[in-house]
């Protein structure tokens, strides 16, 4: 089954072979990784939009060594519940802004024992992100597209995750079927705190995420939790983040530099359903 609408027309796009295309013709090729680029060049405000090689490599080596791995889990549990409830239709989800896939890999992982009907979708902006979720997720389906014009068939999903990514609440909407479900991950107000007091002279709280239009908040959850991070792991970090490309060359090395860091997490995870 295919949730996958032509960026050119809305109609649906069906696999052939290592072409998607639609009733009106338009065709993607699939390339070697296994994912597709939905993103049309009228959608591009640069020529290689999103985070570059760099920022995804740092997220990776971040990622990989476990410091998120209970938000993930976290995730895991709030969405396996949600398809164990679903009936009909096999139970499809978007992440929204994938990233590099760690969430919907890490999802995949635990879906997988327990249930036999479902698929798992991924799209984001950076082509080098979903280049590399591609390789190392062979499970789920992944397209380079933009949050904000999401290549999916009216009420074709039920459920769509947006974590830590921007997006267009009106689209989220209409591509989730009206029992759907959306579930977010925004920073606390305490999140990185400690960085961010190395970043800025004056560091403010993040503001809470505002109920996106459209949709009822219906469970929010804390997850909370301290980092020790040793030198590489601190770069690691910091390069994930968008403080890094706006910082004095100073302040990056004098960050880079440092031997540890003590760092406390802070994340919302919000449900929603549509109003």
């Amino acid at each position: 089954m295919t949730i996958l609408a032509c960026p050119v027309c809305s109609t649906a796009l069906v696999r052939d072979n290592a072409t998607y295309r639609c009733a009106n013709s338009h065709a993607f090729d699939i390339a070697r990784e296994g994912y597709v680029n939905l993103l049309l060049a009228h959608q591009k405000k640069t020529a290689d939009p999103g985070d570059n090689k760099e920022m995804v490599a740092s997220r990776s080596a971040f990622l990989d060594s476990g410091h998120y791995d209970p938000l993930s889990d976290a995730l895991n549990q709030r969405v396996l519940s949600l398809a164990q409830q679903n009936s009909g239709e096999p139970f499809q989800l978007l992440d929204a802004g994938c990233g590099e896939g760690f969430y919907l890999r890490r999802l995949s992982a635990h879906l997988q024992p327990k249930l036999s009907r479902y698929g798992l979708w991924g799209i984001d902006i950076a082509r080098a992100a979903v280049r590399a979720a591609s390789r190392r997720d062979k499970d789920s389906y992944f397209a380079v597209a933009s949050t904000y014009r999401l290549p999916v068939l009216d009420a074709s999903l039920q459920a769509i995750c947006r974590i830590f990514a921007p997006g267009d609440s009106a689209e989220l909407h209409r591509a989730l079927c009206p029992s759907g479900t959306l579930l977010t991950i925004a920073p606390g107000p305490l999140h990185l705190a400690e960085l961010k007091a190395l970043c800025y002279e004056t560091p403010r709280p993040h503001d809470s995420e505002a109920i996106p239009d459209g949709f009822r908040r219906i469970d929010q959850q804390q997850i909370a939790y301290p980092l020790h991070l040793k030198n590489e792991e601190i770069g690691h970090l910091l390069r994930m983040t968008p403080y890094y490309w706006h910082l004095a060359p100073q302040t990056q090395q004098q960050i880079l530099a440092l031997d540890e860091l003590r760092v406390q997490t802070d994340f919302i995870l919000a449900v929603y359903q549509r109003d």
